[in-house]
């Protein structure tokens, strides 16, 4: 287990190397979403202000095996 002031804990669980090709590279996606009431609580802003959602999904044996979900503020270009 891992832990990163204020990201959280995470579990770091490793494949067995004799069990090649039954988990996939994760799928990373990005995209920019509005925080929901939630979300701007926990960010301390607005609702409405805009985040980056990045979401990695990775499969087992074709099955989804986790889904994590990170979010940040959105920098402004300089």
């Amino acid at each position: 287990m891992a832990t990163e002031h204020g990201r959280g804990t995470y579990a770091n669980l490793r494949q067995h190397e004799s069990e090649p090709g039954k988990s996939s590279e994760p799928e990373t996606r990005q995209r920019q979403v509005a925080a929901d009431p939630e979300l701007a609580a926990l960010f301390a802003v607005e609702v409405g202000t805009a985040l980056v959602e990045q979401q990695s999904v990775t499969r087992t044996n074709g099955a989804v095996g986790t889904v994590i979900r990170t979010y940040r503020l959105l920098r402004p270009k300089q």
